[in-house]
């Protein structure tokens, strides 16, 4: 079983996916996946994630065009010009090589669309009231209200835009999942109690099949 989640900011979308994978027992990936990217990939993983980073705070003609990183190689770093692309198709690779060989849980990244292909994968979209949003996200960052307001509204437009620009889907419609679950009406631990007993019911009607 594979299970994508996107999901808005502040929904406590990250916390739903973390506490699915303990409860299903599998791994559960997120900024974790950097690091086997750069792995697979043979990029120094610090200036990996230095450009995962950019990237998300331009996801489209800002990102990495025109940037240069180093690369890591037998003999020490040579300069290659990477851009948006490109770490998308790493980041991608690295999805599949992961969905592959064990049953797992991506956050972000576009995994819903990098494993449209699959069978065997559980499409998830979370969000929640913005009210809730709002809170999540100045007890978690400490900000005041209005500064949360505004990191969520930018965040989710980065991840929409970001998301359209690689799939030929739209992020939140809910066509392009499988279920979307507002976690504003049973809080987080239910929510990934009830994606669990889900994922176990889909899991067990595909080894009947």
């Amino acid at each position: 079983m594979i299970i994508t989640i996107a999901r808005t900011f502040g929904s406590g979308g990250r916390q739903v996916g973390e506490l699915l994978a303990q409860k299903l027992g599998i791994s559960c990936y997120d900024h974790n996946l950097l690091s086997e990217a750069a792995r697979q990939s043979g990029i120094n993983e610090d200036f990996f994630r230095r450009m995962d980073e950019h990237a998300n705070n331009h996801p489209i003609t800002g990102g990495l065009f025109g940037m240069r990183f180093p690369f890591l190689s037998g003999s020490g770093t040579t300069d290659q010009s990477l851009d948006a692309n490109t770490l998308f198709q790493i980041q991608s690779d690295t999805i599949r090589t992961i969905a592959d060989r064990e049953e797992a849980i991506f956050i972000g990244r576009c995994a819903d669309y990098v494993l449209r292909e699959r069978t065997d994968c559980l499409k998830v979209f979370i969000f929640a009231n913005a009210d809730d949003c709002v809170k999540r996200v100045v007890n978690r960052l400490q900000v005041d209200e209005e500064q949360a307001a505004i990191l969520i509204e930018k965040t989710n437009k980065q991840r929409s835009k970001f998301y359209n620009y690689f799939s030929s889907k739209t992020w939140g419609k809910a066509s392009t999942y499988d279920i979307a679950v507002n976690t504003s009406l049973l809080g987080i631990e239910a929510t990934a109690e009830s994606l669990a007993v889900l994922a176990r019911q889909l899991k067990a009607k595909a080894i009947q099949r």
